[in-house]
């Protein structure tokens, strides 16, 4: 979804060409509180994202 967000919502602007775009917006939304929350959470908890990386490398 990120970093090119405005490219992927022209995209998909292109691809439902009755959708308008006010609605794609509000479509991504939950997506972009997701980013700002899991980014949030590594900024403040960086032993929280080094754990993660144990329990998936062993």
């Amino acid at each position: 979804m990120t970093p090119p967000v405005g490219m992927n919502l022209f995209v998909v602007k292109a691809a439902a060409p009755s959708t308008s775009m006010s609605s794609i917006y509000r479509a991504i939304l939950p997506f972009l509180a997701a980013d700002v929350i899991r980014l949030t959470l590594i900024a403040t908890l960086p032993a929280l994202s080094l754990y993660l990386v144990k329990l998936a490398y062993g």
